[in-house]
């Protein structure tokens, strides 16, 4: 329920084209998966345990404009609602009590909440916020300004990574929103480059306040799958 996949939903194609690795499945599928389990479903707008108004998977309102994206229709039906209906309903719930014992469920049965998403409409934007953050570390890890007598040495093939480490970084880089990875996380970054699976789990801890114990914790763990010996310590915590 905590997601900052919140870039513009206009999506632009690359200038750069980053390498492909044809002979890899596909990983997003799992990825999809990955983020929908952490960050939960919800048709109407809820406020998180911070107190963020959100809606869909993980889909963060930050402002009336965010709002006024998308297309809205009525509770329990097919009717569309004017965008003024639904920005009134971000605007009354940001007046209503939030914290850990308010569930979306909850903000559901207020009468100030009115509007919803459709579920086709949940699903096309979940899937295209998807392939933008994946899109963004893939050029994140294959940076064209790398010189190419550098890049063997620096850049990361996501395709290459264990599947776990994928879905532990890909959940990192959706919570975080905007901003490139390699920048923002560089000592992750370079235990990613060093396949140092257990230096990579210790630097990929969030504010707690942003994620919780349990999440930081999971994560930890999807990289230490791939650390047997750390694991064996882990587990007797």
């Amino acid at each position: 329920m905590v997601g900052r996949a919140d870039e513009d939903l206009s999506y632009e194609k690359p200038k750069f084209e980053p390498e492909r690795f044809t002979e890899h499945e596909s990983p997003l599928p799992r990825l999809k998966n990955r983020v929908a389990k952490t960050e939960g479903y919800s048709s109407h707008m809820y406020r998180d345990h911070q107190g963020n108004i959100t809606v869909g998977i993980g889909f963060w309102l930050d402002r009336p404009s965010k709002v006024s994206q998308y297309s809205w229709v009525y509770n329990g039906t097919s009717r569309s609602a004017p965008s003024a209906v639904a920005q009134k309903n971000w605007t009354d719930l940001g007046k209503a009590p939030f914290g850990r014992t308010y569930t979306p469920k909850h903000y559901g049965s207020l009468p100030i909440t009115t509007v919803e998403l459709s579920r086709a409409t949940i699903i096309h934007t979940f899937g295209r916020k998807i392939d933008k953050v994946y899109q963004n570390l893939i050029e994140a890890f294959q940076d064209p300004d790398v010189p190419p007598e550098e890049r063997k040495e620096k850049w990361i093939n996501f395709a290459n990574l264990p599947p776990e480490v994928q879905e532990a970084v890909f959940d990192i880089a959706w919570n975080a929103g905007e901003g490139k990875f390699t920048e923002n996380w560089k000592k992750l970054t370079a235990a990613l480059r060093d396949r140092a699976w257990d230096i990579a789990g210790a630097e990929s801890h969030r504010e707690t306040e942003d994620v919780g114990i349990d999440r930081n914790a999971e994560t930890e763990l999807l990289f230490l799958e791939w650390f047997q010996p750390y694991l064996d310590v882990w587990w007797k915590r």
